[in-house]
């Protein structure tokens, strides 16, 4: 598997919890997000 670097666009399956563990927003069923590594576009701790 090739090591994300910077720069490099990724596909990532994600599901978005509160502390309580209720779900706020996933992947599931859907396309992947993509993301540009290292280009500030998630929010913080993702």
């Amino acid at each position: 598997m090739k090591k994300a670097e910077s720069g490099l666009f990724v596909s990532v399956d994600y599901t978005g919890t509160l502390d309580n563990g209720e779900v706020f927003d996933s992947s599931e069923g859907r396309q992947p997000m993509e993301i540009q590594m290292g280009s500030g576009t998630v929010i913080p701790g993702f």
